[in-house]
């Protein structure tokens, strides 16, 4: 797909695959990690793929370990809960689209985290990055139902001001994955 999308400057709309199912309308939900897999592919090689995959996994490893030394955990503890979490989560570790959502994730939570011990206008990063990641994985999912958790929790506080905030900035990431190459029709299909 990610070969397709490089040759054709756009990503596919009809299904190229399948012979059951050729020229019917299909979702390349994952077009930009294709994409980005693609040309590094055809840079370096397969090497070149699992070194890629290996650099983006270790940027969330990092934010990890960032995030917990902001918290004054201590070098020794942050540095234990990283190595924990990058064992347990090694399953995981490939060259597909998903590892974009680790470290997506990972950096959300920490924007999040953040802006509710020190609000700030940095947290506002999270819309666009929610149009980038709607194009590299599904895992956008995760981001607008954790900031409405926020906004539930903040309003069961009576934190009007928070919830305000959380909800708004769940909305618009929600929004924010309509900038894709399939529009409103990919929210359409996936809940079909």
């Amino acid at each position: 797909t990610g070969q397709m999308v490089l040759h054709n400057g756009a990503a596919p709309a009809v299904d190229p695959f399948s012979f059951s199912r050729a020229g019917q309308p299909w979702f390349a939900w994952e077009w930009l990690s294709d994409a980005i897999f693609a040309a590094v592919f055809a840079w370096r090689g397969m090497g070149g793929v699992a070194a890629f995959a290996a650099a983006v996994l270790c940027g969330a490893a990092v934010l990890l370990f960032i995030w917990l030394l902001r918290h004054e955990s201590g070098l020794w503890v942050a540095a234990g809960v990283t190595l924990a979490a990058v064992s347990a989560s090694t399953v995981h570790y490939l060259a597909r689209p998903h590892i974009f959502s680790i470290l997506l994730y990972t950096a959300s939570l920490l924007l999040i985290d953040e802006d509710r011990r020190h609000p700030s206008l940095r947290v506002w990063l999270l819309v666009p990055l929610s149009a980038l990641w709607v194009n590299l994985h599904g895992g956008i999912v995760s981001l607008p139902m954790v900031l409405g958790l926020l906004g539930a929790v903040s309003l069961c506080e009576r934190n009007w001001a928070a919830a305000k905030r959380y909800g708004i900035l769940g909305l618009l990431c929600l929004a924010a994955t309509l900038a894709n190459p399939y529009g409103w029709r990919l929210d359409d299909h996936i809940i079909r």
